[in-house]
């Protein structure tokens, strides 16, 4: 599996589901890319194309960005979103990546932003055991 693929995944595990947050009524996209306290923002998905990235084209009602290696994750409402990113993007720096794919070449661009810049839903998992009668996480 993908990163990518991972996220949604351990989101569906946490809700159930074939969907997860979606199974509810709200329309989430799952993004991959928490890593310590910055999220990574797709400001261009295609240089060579001029596809613009996800924070422009995206439909969803919120994002849930997943850190897969500590199995949590922080879901912010898009429209927050979009508008503390417009209007604080130019004080980070456009990273710029290249992808290679079946001999074909293309560019991205990210921006990554302390998540504290947004109001945000922590998210973990934690299970009752009641045999030792605390929480143990999942």
């Amino acid at each position: 599996l993908t990163d990518g693929q991972k996220a949604e995944e351990l989101i569906r595990s946490w809700f159930g589901g074939q969907l997860g947050f979606n199974d509810l009524g709200v329309i989430c996209e799952v993004k991959n890319n928490w890593y310590g306290m910055n999220i990574c923002i797709e400001e261009d998905s295609v240089v060579e194309q001029n596809k613009k990235g996800w924070i422009y084209t995206s439909q969803a009602d919120s994002v849930v960005f997943v850190d897969l290696a500590n199995e949590q994750a922080v879901l912010i409402e898009m429209h927050e979103l979009q508008g503390i990113y417009n209007a604080n993007k130019e004080k980070y720096e456009l990273k710029e990546q290249q992808t290679i794919k079946d001999g074909n070449t293309w560019t991205s661009r990210h921006r990554w932003i302390p998540v504290n810049k947004f109001t945000h839903i922590f998210l973990r998992r934690f299970v009752t055991n009641t045999a030792k009668g605390n929480l143990d996480n999942v």
